[in-house]
């Protein structure tokens, strides 16, 4: 379902995005190791210990209840992730709760720019309406990357409860608008 697609972000790194699939566990584990303890935090909103069996819940994916992506770098004749997203799906609102990490070495350079922008083309596909997420309020960066997109992609409602960002982000219609005759009162 979640196509694979090649990018280059703004800070120049070429990376591969693609489906998370049920082989990439000692990826993953790889990954998590280079996480700081705040990446962690902002992910997960407390302290998760990536075990055996949260390694194995990552990489197995239900896609009627989520879609996860990858994006990776090749280091010589080995990938590695570099950051990642997915969303959970909530068919009846025919929207899509939104996720995304960074690794702590390749923030601030585009990535997570590229895997919303891959997030979002995969959640028109399916037919959601839009994404949800919801983002502490000391994390930044994520914050500045969803409203990046807003009035280009989405419309966005937000609120704040208890330091925790609720963001709605409703899909812009990008149907080719009707042409219309000139108006002299247009020239």
């Amino acid at each position: 379902m979640a196509e694979e697609r090649y990018r280059t972000t703004r800070a120049g790194i070429k990376i591969f995005l693609r489906p998370v699939r049920s082989d990439d566990e000692e990826l993953v584990r790889s990954f998590a190791k280079t996480l700081s303890e705040q990446d962690i935090y902002f992910r997960f909103f407390r302290h998760v210990e990536p075990n055996e069996d949260f390694l194995k819940r990552f990489v197995n994916i239900d896609p009627n209840e989520e879609i996860a992506v990858l994006a990776l770098v090749t280091r010589g004749k080995a990938d590695k992730i570099v950051g990642g997203g997915r969303f959970f799906i909530d068919r009846e609102r025919r929207m899509a709760e939104v996720v995304i990490t960074v690794g702590s070495e390749y923030q601030n350079k585009g990535i997570g720019r590229e895997v919303l922008l891959h997030l979002i083309s995969l959640a028109r596909a399916e037919g959601f309406k839009g994404l949800t997420a919801q983002v502490l309020a000391d994390n930044v960066a994520m914050l500045r990357l969803l409203r990046s997109l807003e009035g280009v992609e989405y419309d966005m409602k937000k609120s704040l409860d208890a330091s925790v960002f609720h963001m709605d982000m409703v899909f812009i219609d990008r149907e080719p608008q009707e042409a219309r005759p000139a108006d002299l009162t247009d020239i």
